[in-house]
């Protein structure tokens, strides 16, 4: 086996710090600290337009990003706690996120901006991984159990679909929540 020399240490070393510096400056893909940046902004300008093209292209990454982020993770949005009929919707309702409770009208970019900035604002990794683990760190952060216990109700994931996201496959405890609540009027 050869020997590693001391020019061999150094490549590493450089091709190292080269890749480091690509991350953290989003050659590969958007960082967790750029989307923090980049939707605060949106977020903060009252109604007004993006300056450039180069910022309303930016801003336009900021609602599909969370969304790609929390729904590839498991993540299922509940409604309104208090008209929960089937266990599994109790379920999901008290371990996930409301949609009429959690997220603001602006979309689940906004909430997930503001939870970003609650936590403290990002971190180091937050400089360096995809805006994803960003986004999914102050999320499981706050509904720690959301995923697992979605899956476990039998909510299947959801997907993205000719730009719409939906249910995997058919969702049996929105079925039978619906049912549910049917037989109750």
């Amino acid at each position: 086996m050869r020997r590693l020399s001391k020019s061999d240490y150094w490549s590493v070393l450089i091709i190292t710090a080269v890749a480091g510096w690509l991350c953290y400056s989003g050659a590969f893909y958007q960082t967790g600290a750029q989307f923090y940046s980049r939707c605060w902004q949106r977020m903060h300008v009252s109604g007004r337009e993006a300056n450039s093209p180069g910022q309303a292209a930016e801003w336009a990454t900021c609602d599909e990003m969370a969304k790609t982020a929390v729904y590839r993770h498991g993540f299922v949005f509940a409604g309104n706690r208090d008209y929960a009929v089937t266990p599994q919707l109790k379920a999901v309702r008290a371990a996930c996120p409301s949609m009429d409770g959690d997220v603001p009208r602006t979309g689940i970019w906004a909430l997930a901006v503001q939870m970003i900035q609650d936590s403290g604002g990002t971190t180091l990794t937050d400089k360096f991984l995809p805006a994803r683990a960003a986004i999914v760190r102050v999320f499981i952060a706050k509904w720690p159990n959301c995923a697992k216990t979605a899956t476990a109700n039998g909510f299947p994931k959801l997907v993205k679909r000719k730009g719409v996201w939906e249910f995997d496959t058919e969702c049996m405890p929105c079925l039978a929540e619906k049912q549910a609540m049917k037989e109750g009027q």
